[in-house]
């Protein structure tokens, strides 16, 4: 069986946890190959198309395909991959197509039947393994930190009581200064919320967290004013293991290559 993956991290972590599970497990990216004649492979699905096209003996015994994440069959620059591979593989071969995020899901399903000449069933669920709750933060300073409220609850409910405590807490904050009306366009101030919003999710143990910016740009500035002297997230023993780890890749270079901006 080959599970493919759309990036080589996602690649590197499934093969770490099929590994555990299953034991005779391989890896293939652009740059590694272990294991490569493992029963069950994992790679990238530009490897996988590279295969097809060289007729590699690998493909000779090959049972299952299960391509993780199709939907970036619609991605504009590398969709071209997704639908190449599903062209090029033997009818033989089962299918099985991983997504949550996959709007036709039904017209999808139906020219990959038609492709492979084969029914294709369509499995679906609206449950979410983690429940999925959304808060508004609206907190920027000392005060008002840990100012949480909950909008939408795991079943998709709409929380009024929290919706008018934000609005109400927003609107009290504004009649203090006119000034906070600025607060997402002045940089020092955006800042603080940063750090009071980091410093509330570590407090309430809900870090590691992922914070998505709008540009590239707004993601550069955030990250260079949230740097080691704003926050402080890890242990003293912590840091230690981080040090040494990074003396010891730093060994594994070259002289010239230690000297290149990291």
């Amino acid at each position: 069986a080959i599970y493919t993956s759309p990036i080589k991290a996602l690649s590197n972590q499934k093969y770490r946890d099929f590994k555990l599970t299953f034991g005779h497990v391989g890896l293939l990216t652009g740059d590694i190959q272990l294991n490569p004649d493992a029963f069950c492979l994992v790679m990238t699905t530009e490897i996988l198309r590279s295969m097809l096209l060289n007729k590699s003996q690998t493909l000779r015994d090959l049972e299952w395909v299960i391509f993780d994440e199709v939907h970036y069959i619609n991605d504009i620059e590398r969709g071209l991959v997704w639908e190449e591979v599903l062209i090029f593989l033997p009818k033989s071969i089962k299918i099985i197509m991983l997504s949550a995020t996959v709007s036709n899901t039904m017209a999808f399903a139906e020219w990959v039947g038609r492709l492979k000449d084969r029914k294709v069933y369509v499995i679906s669920t609206l449950k979410r393994p983690v429940p999925l709750e959304h808060y508004l933060y609206t907190g920027s300073d000392g005060k008002t930190k840990n100012n949480r409220f909950l909008l939408v609850d795991k079943n998709g409910k709409i929380n009024k009581v929290g919706y008018y405590n934000a609005k109400d807490t927003k609107v009290e904050r504004k009649e203090g200064t006119k000034k906070l009306l600025s607060t997402l366009k002045n940089k020092p101030s955006e800042r603080n919320m940063w750090i009071h919003l980091i410093d509330h999710l570590e407090k309430n143990e809900l870090l590691p967290c992922v914070a998505f910016t709008f540009s590239r740009k707004r993601c550069d500035e955030n990250a260079k004013s949230l740097n080691v002297r704003t926050l402080n997230l890890l242990t003293e023993t912590e840091k230690s293991h981080v040090h040494h780890f990074f003396e010891r890749c730093l060994l594994k270079l070259k002289d010239i290559d230690r000297q290149l901006p990291q």
